[in-house]
C-alpha cells in the first residue's frame, strides 16, 4: 500500500505544480499583477499550499532555469 499511496501522492503533486505555473503564465500573459492573482486565488476555493507558498517564490525567479525537462 505504501508504494502505491506515494505514487498517488507524486502524480497530486506534479499535477498541482502544472496547474500553478501554468495559471501564474497565464495572469502574467494577460499582465495582471502575478503577486495578486496569488493572494487572490489563495483565498478561494483552488487555493492550496502550492500557490500559496510556492507561488510567491515562482513569481520571485528572473534567471532561466538551470535545465529543462528536455533534458531530464
Amino acid at each position: 500500500m505504501g508504494q502505491h499511496t506515494k505514487m498517488s501522492n507524486q502524480i497530486l503533486i506534479a499535477s498541482t505544480m502544472i496547474g500553478v505555473v501554468e495559471s501564474l503564465l497565464y495572469a502574467q500573459r494577460a499582465g495582471l499583477d502575478q503577486a495578486r492573482v496569488i493572494d487572490v486565488i489563495g483565498k478561494g476555493a483552488a487555493s492550496s499550499w502550492a500557490i500559496n507558498q510556492l507561488g510567491p517564490r515562482i513569481v520571485k525567479v528572473t534567471s532561466p532555469p538551470a535545465s529543462t525537462s528536455g533534458t531530464l
